[in-house]
């Protein structure tokens, strides 16, 4: 069984490949240099046939869970529009056909990392990104309140009644944005206005002199301390992932492999082929009142003296994760125990401290007492 999921594997990679190979070729020469028929047959199999062969195969008891792998996709359903765009006479649909081509690319190149996913090296790496995505997303928000912040009070101050189109709307967060690495747009944020000596030059608006300040803070806040928190965000969640990144690396890698449990071992288009043989299959048990059979997981073929010896393994394994959860629970006991002794013996030696200063304090009263009383007794003696 893990023979032929190898097998499929390669197969699949290799039609992931071919299929990503000949959509680079579509996006950049243009669709006209490949049939149209091809087009249509590849996409749609490799689109609709293999989630529909899965949907199929599913356990009976879980159908209604994998219903939703009938839903797919924004960036796959874009491309059936692209295909319907295509069908057109019209040359822009057409020109906007490929637009959707052009940005699919990005999506489909993307999912290349799901093989690398199960790289003992480069697969940790990948979950560790992932998570650090999450604390740049939660960055994001916090930048675009800084770059509104700055781009509207500079947009406002430089351009004002300014008649509403889109530009501006690009204009308030397009040069703040590109602030943060470095391009500071100097000769736009205070230009010359002077309009005695430089009849070229700009009109003076009223309050030019502001942006320049509103600048200087915006790149105080934004580059000096919201940066340095994401990297030290960065720096955090790397040393955190990084502990467990193998486990989260085995978990993707057992998803990975099951993933290929329903995949035939041909892609697209001879999905469709498969997926007829299936049915036919499964026909004839239903008419011959044999029990269908949906179940399509991975199997273990082991003799008795196999069975038998991976059960002993895991009563190994579970007897040494208990030992180990007994020890670690009698060290804590320990370090408990140890640390309230230290306690105890710092306790007992400031009361040592203080019964001696108390001591000492009552000793130089008292002597200090009596040398009072002694000058008093003088005193009244000699008169």
């Amino acid at each position: 069984m893990l023979g032929s999921q190898s097998t499929c594997k390669i197969v699949s990679q290799f039609d992931r490949k071919a299929f990503l190979g000949a959509f680079s070729y579509i996006c950049i020469l243009g669709p006209q240099t490949l049939g149209v028929a091809f087009q249509y047959s590849r996409q749609i199999a490799n689109f609709k046939l293999t989630p529909q062969l899965k949907f199929f195969l599913s356990e009976k008891n879980i159908l209604a869970r994998r219903i939703i792998t009938l839903k797919e996709p924004s960036s796959k359903n874009s491309i059936l529009i692209a295909l319907s765009f295509r069908v057109s006479n019209v040359k822009q649909l057409q020109v906007t056909a490929r637009l959707i081509y052009c940005v699919n690319t990005i999506y489909w190149v993307i999912k290349l990392m799901e093989f690398l996913l199960i790289n003992k090296y480069v697969g940790p790496l990948i979950i560790i990104a992932s998570r650090m995505l999450i604390d740049l997303l939660n960055f994001i928000i916090i930048l675009v309140i800084l770059l509104m912040c700055f781009g509207l009070s500079r947009q406002a101050i430089k351009y004002p009644n300014e008649e509403f189109r889109w530009e501006l709307v690009k204009g308030i967060f397009l040069e703040p944005y590109f602030m943060l690495y470095g391009e500071v747009y100097a000769d736009t944020i205070d230009p010359i206005c002077d309009m005695e000596n430089s009849p070229n030059s700009p009109e003076c608006q009223p309050g030019h002199w502001i942006t320049p300040i509103t600048m200087t803070i915006f790149m105080i806040v934004a580059c000096l301390l919201f940066l340095s928190i994401l990297i030290a965000s960065f720096n955090n969640t790397f040393v955190r992932i990084s502990r467990q990144s193998a486990l989260f690396w085995k978990c993707q890698r057992y998803h990975f492999v099951t993933s290929y449990e329903a995949k035939p071992i041909f892609g697209p288009p001879f999905t469709l082929i498969i997926l007829i043989l299936r049915i036919i299959k499964y026909s004839i048990r239903l008419c011959s009142g044999k029990k269908i059979k949906f179940d399509r997981k991975l199997k273990s073929f082991l003799s008795e003296d196999m069975i038998q010896r991976l059960h002993d393994f895991e009563e190994n394994c579970v007897y040494e994760y208990s030992c180990d959860s007994e020890q670690s629970i009698k060290n804590q006991m320990e370090e408990k125990i140890n640390y309230t002794k230290n306690q105890l013996c710092c306790y007992e030696v400031t009361g040592k401290k203080l019964i001696l200063k108390k001591t000492v304090d009552a000793t130089i009263y008292y002597t200090i007492l009596h040398i009072i009383k002694s000058e008093r007794n003088y005193k009244i003696y000699k008169f």
